[in-house]
């Protein structure tokens, strides 16, 4: 079954998720991605940094994609930035699991149900039905822009002490946005119907497996022409990789 979905970007492109972590260069300012490929109209709360950046949400109706730029209550743009931390292995890392800690959490609308009753005139031979509609209520904004802008999970860990420098970062406060919000009245269900989590890390702390190596091209030592994998000379100066 379809559920709505959350997804980082930057300049809306969609970035790299491996094992719930997108890895990301320090000062990037990026997008959350919001789609609702379902029938419902959905609402998306958004927490940075493991805190909601606002009561509001974002409301999604039926094939709707947004890609949310901004924080909801300050027009300032989403922006990664990293710093470096030491000392005591545990201690670190308690003080920075949530740094770059991203959860998009989906509601659906609550539709009031339809009551319909039938009565009979006892003295005419006429049926008359009653439908009683329920009314939407609730303060809540959402996107105009088609095309707007986006956001990840799984713990920093360090090993042992840390005797040198980590990086880590988190989600701050970027350049301004122009992207508009309105307000809308509808009432939505307090369980999620989806929840999405990214974790977003300094690019220095991605790992290459042996697959990501293979895949990559090598650079002559000696004249720094690019080759391919499997190759063992450099085709431009013969140097042995």
């Amino acid at each position: 079954m379809e559920k709505p979905m959350a997804y980082i970007t930057v300049n809306k492109g969609r970035k790299k998720i491996k094992n719930g972590v997108v890895f990301m260069d320090n000062g990037t300012e990026f997008e959350i991605e919001l789609y609702n490929p379902t029938q419902n109209t959905v609402l998306s709360k958004i927490s940075v940094n493991n805190k909601l950046i606002s009561y509001s949400g974002i409301v999604l109706r039926p094939g709707e994609r947004v890609f949310l730029e901004r924080y909801l209550d300050d027009p300032s743009k989403f922006k990664f930035e990293t710093y470096n931390v030491s000392g005591n292995a545990e201690e670190i890392k308690k003080a920075i699991e949530k740094n770059g800690l991203i959860k998009v959490e989906f509601f659906d609308e609550e539709v009031t149900p339809i009551f319909t009753w039938t009565t009979a005139n006892p003295f005419q031979n006429i049926t008359t039905t009653n439908t009683s509609y329920g009314s939407y209520y609730g303060d809540i904004t959402y996107t105009t822009n088609s095309i707007i802008g986006t956001l990840g999970l799984t713990n920093s860990s360090t090993q042992g002490s840390i005797n040198g420098k980590l990086e880590t970062g988190r989600v701050e406060k970027g350049s301004q946005s122009n992207q508009n919000f309105q307000s809308v009245n509808k009432k939505f269900y307090q369980f999620t119907t989806n929840v999405v989590e990214y974790h977003i890390k300094p690019t220095s702390q991605m790992h290459l497996d042996s697959k990501d190596v293979n895949k990559m091209g090598k650079y002559c030592t000696k004249c720094g022409r690019k080759g391919k994998p499997a190759d063992n000379f450099c085709a431009g100066c013969g140097n042995r990789f």
